[in-house]
């Protein structure tokens, strides 16, 4: 390869400013779904007493978040090839969001589940 020729540059993926950004998206993503799953795991007790239902049967709160969580999996990794990623995430974030308020304010356990 001579002074004058460069090495070919790869085309696909995002260039090394994106990329970075990206990735940092994808981990803080992937962060506070982990951080929400445990945080709602520790909580099991407090919630259970809270609204008087048996440990067992608060376990449901775990069961429904994760199996929101895998059912929307698929679906939303289609509409984000649609429409964009990005905008897929961000509407997530807002949904995830106004979710986690709803849960906040639940005033029944069937609720909250």
């Amino acid at each position: 390869m001579t002074s004058h020729q460069k090495a070919a540059e790869p085309t696909d993926g995002l260039q090394p400013p994106q990329r970075h950004w990206a990735m940092f998206a994808l981990l803080l993503g992937v962060l506070v779904t982990s951080l929400d799953s445990s945080i709602a795991n520790i909580a099991l007790p407090t919630l259970a007493r809270s609204f008087e239902v048996s440990p067992a049967a608060s376990v449901w709160v775990v069961n429904a978040y994760q199996l929101a969580l895998a059912v929307c999996i698929l679906p939303f990794s289609a509409l984000g090839e649609a429409v964009g990623y990005r905008r897929v995430c961000w509407w997530g974030l807002a949904g995830f969001t106004l979710a986690s308020l709803a849960c906040a304010a639940a005033p029944s356990f069937a609720a909250l589940v």
